[in-house]
């Protein structure tokens, strides 16, 4: 048995960790609290974007996709990251219509302007049915997600209006 923060509490934090930054009079800094919860504020002193690599997740030691992000957070969910057994059939993220782990994706990276909606978007969206995405996204201006099905294949969710 263990207890991680994984779900919406690693979000959570980087946005306070962040906000504490702010109030204190950091206008530029980049936090990532843990694998896959990534928030950038601002760009560095010489004025370029924050450079972020995104894992594959068929090989999670390879960068798949590499952007970049300005006062924006990017959180990944993927099965591959908690596994209960080598074959990664049984995992951490769980279908709520089965209450057996959602394979759905492989991998759903959610951007947005804050940590903790980025964090529990991309949660509730791995294990969601795929039909179910667009109309969860839409109910969130400026947010974006890019998934990756169990073909490997790569699909975008554009930023909805």
């Amino acid at each position: 048995m263990g207890v991680t923060l994984n779900g919406v509490a690693q979000g959570y934090i980087t946005d306070r960790i962040m906000e504490i930054l702010r109030a204190n009079g950091c206008d530029r800094a980049f936090g990532n609290m843990g694998c896959s919860e990534i928030r950038a504020m601002g760009r560095h002193a010489d004025g370029r974007p924050w450079r972020v690599g995104l894992a594959d997740p068929r090989q999670p030691e390879v960068i798949a996709v590499s952007l970049d992000l300005c006062d924006r957070s990017v959180c990944t969910s993927g099965g591959y990251g908690t596994k209960f057994e080598p074959t990664g059939r049984f995992h951490h993220l769980f279908d709520p219509s089965t209450g057996a782990s959602a394979h759905h994706y492989i991998a759903v990276s959610v951007f947005a302007a804050s940590a903790t909606v980025a964090d529990a978007l991309s949660t509730a969206l791995y294990v969601s049915p795929p039909e179910c995405g667009a109309t969860l996204l839409a109910s969130f201006p400026g947010v974006s997600a890019l998934v990756t099905l169990p073909d490997g294949s790569v699909q975008h969710f554009p930023v909805s209006s």
